[in-house]
């Protein structure tokens, strides 16, 4: 914190979240914290009466989320639920795509979310902080697209977690993969794939079949076209400024201009129009309240 102050020539910085709840100069809060945390400091922002820009996933819990809805409802206060998916300049233009009908009638989405697993943080493996494993740190976006790319409500839910690669890592309750298969009201099916065993880099890749065409997004290797290879291994690579999903050795595909180009930008610019009266949360906290409900 003092670092990141000095760096940004802020004036006031604290090791406790409370501080800044407190603080009566501060009107926005963007909820970056550990899952185990997000409802504690949600609910205590709402009664202060900030505006909330709250990280993925909403709680651990439906329970946990359910007191969030309620304290946003009781308190009136603004909030964007931050999944930067939906924020993605790909995504998003792939969602026109359907609303404007080029694609026709939404059939199948597919959605692969892969990587080596979280290393920066430990308590990304602990259940009883992050409040599950593959499925609720990176499963969780997808599920925050399928209704979104889809237009249509998922019926029923299908679902196989395993423990292929970190079984000795993991502790209760935390799987490093999990497949999913959604059936749509209308119809239409979504394959969701996640997981933490992935040695092959970041896979980020979505497809969309309509009745009149298909789309593809690939957001881990198809956005900036740049390939490198290093053998460097983690520990002597060059520390990034940003925690990563997949340990940076071997083949990747660097993002030109990954702020953008992931979404997190967008929404975090989105989050500052809606504080300034500019536009209203198109990302909503009813949408992380439904991601928990498909997980």
């Amino acid at each position: 914190a003092a670092r990141f102050a000095a760096r940004f020539g802020i004036p006031h910085h604290s090791g406790r979240w409370q501080d800044v709840i407190e603080d009566p100069a501060i009107e926005a809060v963007d909820i970056v914290a550990p899952n185990d945390v997000h409802a504690e400091v949600a609910i205590a922002a709402a009664q202060a009466g900030k505006a909330i820009l709250i990280e993925k996933p909403l709680a651990r819990s439906l329970g946990e989320a359910d007191g969030v809805v309620e304290a946003v409802r009781r308190c009136g206060v603004i909030v964007v639920y931050a999944e930067n998916r939906r924020f993605s300049p790909a995504l998003q233009r792939m969602h026109r795509a359907v609303t404007e009908g080029g694609l026709g009638r939404p059939l199948l989405l597919r959605v692969t979310e892969m990587g080596s697993g979280p290393s920066h943080g430990a308590w990304f493996w602990n259940a009883e902080r992050a409040g599950g494993g593959a499925l609720i740190d990176m499963g969780i976006h997808g599920l925050a697209t399928t209704e979104w790319l889809m237009q249509d409500q998922v019926a029923s839910v299908q679902a196989m977690e395993a423990r292929l690669r970190w079984g000795d890592r993991l502790g209760p309750g935390v799987e490093d993969t999990m497949l999913t298969l959604a059936r749509f009201v209308g119809g239409g099916m979504a394959q969701l794939a996640c997981s933490w065993a992935y040695a092959g880099g970041l896979e980020l890749r979505f497809e969309l079949v309509g009745s009149l065409g298909t789309t593809i997004a690939d957001l881990g290797r198809g956005a900036s076209g740049l390939s490198l290879y290093s053998e460097a291994s983690a520990a002597s690579a060059p520390s990034e400024r940003r925690p990563h999903q997949a340990v940076p050795q071997g083949w990747s595909f660097p993002l030109t201009d990954e702020w953008r180009q992931k979404g997190h930008l967008g929404e975090i610019r989105h989050f500052v129009d809606c504080v300034l009266g500019k536009a209203t949360p198109t990302c909503t906290l009813a949408d992380g309240h439904r991601c928990l409900q498909l997980a």
